[in-house]
């Protein structure tokens, strides 16, 4: 068989090579920076000025993304473990962050805790993975067995309060509570809480008043509570979009009870779509400073948003074509 040229890449001079290697898509630069101390040296070096991303998925199997967001070029790797044991010594797992946040330049990354994955990974790899970079996003799922871990989840709560994006899909126990003092002050862009009876209209007000995006869901408020709620938002709050679960039976405009500033609308541009009412379902509040915010019933949930505009002809029909 006809043997192929090959093509002499490391010997090329630098400026030559740095062009190519920045040709190249994100999984022939990966396997590229593998051949060799020189090549991993090159790889960083041509690409110093690009921006990546990554994400880990930590199931039965560790794999992670990354990806290129000038060329939309991305690689997935799987790395299968012997056994479970091999999976939980963070030297093999360190040894991951640190190449890609030398190669690929990291600043950040996303954590996946999937529902199939190993016990007891959670709180040692969050430390190990902090070490190198930024933890932007975390996802936390139930465990597979279901049980449930209040310990874990009270960690997850302090530690990751800060994160640009926390969503925790994990249950506690009936009897686990949280009181305003022992809970973290949250400053996430988006937080999202499945089943959070631990959370009152207080933690509303004090310990999550400054995410902009908050959902609460599995967990019903009456419309006393939610009214709570409102009244604090007027008061000063950073959140500008929310969705939370209403009991059945809730009238909704009760909700809107003792504030007399608050406008009944029937129809509003939200998100760029138009929006229609039916009576008593949509008012608009407003804060001190005049930021103004629509609030409506929709599938039994109250959505509060700040984007939103009464103007009609902000709604432009030719975005929905």
């Amino acid at each position: 068989m006809e043997r192929l040229p090959r093509f002499p890449l490391l010997r090329l001079p630098f400026i030559p090579m740095e062009i190519v290697i920045r040709l190249m898509d994100v999984p022939e630069q990966y396997k590229m920076a593998t051949v060799s101390k020189k090549a991993t040296k090159l790889v960083t070096l041509s690409l110093s000025r690009k921006t990546f991303f990554a994400r880990f998925f930590f199931r039965q199997i560790l794999k992670f993304d990354i990806w290129n967001s000038e060329t939309k070029s991305s690689f997935a790797v799987e790395i299968e473990y012997p056994a479970p044991e091999e999976y939980t010594r963070m030297e093999s797992i360190r040894s991951h962050i640190e190449f890609m946040k030398i190669v690929f330049h990291l600043k950040d990354i996303q954590l996946n805790f999937q529902t199939y994955r190993p016990p007891g990974l959670e709180s040692g790899l969050i430390s190990v993975f902090e070490e190198y970079l930024v933890i932007s996003n975390l996802t936390l799922y139930t465990h597979i067995d279901g049980q449930t871990n209040d310990e874990l989840y009270l960690y997850i709560l302090k530690k990751c309060c800060h994160y640009s994006r926390l969503y925790i899909y994990m249950d506690t126990t009936a009897n686990f509570k949280l009181p305003v003092s022992d809970c973290p002050m949250f400053s996430c862009d988006e937080l999202v809480l499945t089943k959070p009876h631990w959370a009152t209209v207080d933690h509303f007000a004090t310990n999550l008043e400054n995410v902009k995006q908050l959902v609460i869901s599995e967990t019903q408020f009456n419309a006393k509570e939610a009214n709570k709620f409102i009244k604090s938002w007027i008061n000063g709050s950073r959140i500008e979009g929310l969705i939370l679960d209403l009991k059945d039976d809730t009238v909704f405009r009760r909700v809107f009870r003792d504030i007399d500033d608050a406008i009944e609308i029937r129809e509003a541009v939200v998100h760029c779509y138009l929006c229609h009412f039916e009576e008593g379902e949509a008012f608009v509040v407003k804060q001190a400073d005049g930021k103004e915010a629509i609030v409506y019933e929709m599938d039994d949930s109250l959505f509060l948003q700040t984007e939103f505009s009464r103007d009609l002809s902000d709604y432009d029909d030719d975005l929905f074509l």
